[in-house]
């Protein structure tokens, strides 16, 4: 049989339980990556807004358009954060790499047979170190936002419970 193509189409409650928790973890990298670029982007949106009844419409719809198709490159989103110079680089490198990992090669040989996974321990723990770096950077870039927008961070959000509220969303049967 030619090994190259995919061939295991079997499905348990056991790799159905991996499979959507890969699918959770798109979810919070998609998150990260989205949020990071409306954030940098916020600036120059506000100042599109407000230029909105000086201009044509059609003006302000290309200026619009310009200002959200900006900074497609997370790496560079990231990195043009003014909070990225003042502070919050380490945390948000450490997310971004995180991210970059989960999404690039942490599910590599899931399409194989996993319910003879021999290190699914070691594994879980693996992702929900990961997983656990891109939240910090997802709090961070949520609280930024928030203050941008003169909006209050109730304390919740910066407790561990939140962390851990992520965390058992996303491993849900997984002790990590």
């Amino acid at each position: 049989m030619n090994a190259v193509f995919q061939t295991d189409f079997e499905r348990t409650e056991f790799t159905d339980e991996i499979h959507s928790l890969f699918g959770r973890i798109l979810i919070l990298t998609s998150r990260f990556d989205s949020a990071c670029k409306a954030l940098v982007r916020l600036p120059s949106v506000k100042v599109s807004v407000s230029l909105k009844g000086m201009i044509t419409d059609d003006e302000f719809k290309e200026l619009l358009n310009k200002n959200l198709s900006s900074f497609k490159n997370l790496n560079r989103a990231i990195q043009s954060l003014p909070e990225y110079k003042l502070g919050a680089s380490q945390v948000l490198d450490q997310a971004r790499d995180s991210r970059n990992e989960l999404i690039h090669s942490s599910a590599l040989g899931m399409d194989r047979n996993l319910d003879d996974f021999d290190n699914i321990d070691r594994f879980m723990q693996n992702l929900a170190s990961l997983v656990r770096e891109l939240i910090r950077g997802d709090i961070v870039v949520s609280c930024i936002t928030s203050l941008s927008n003169k909006e209050d961070i109730p304390d919740y959000f910066l407790s561990k419970e939140y962390e851990n509220s992520i965390l058992k969303w996303v491993f849900q049967r997984f002790q990590t």
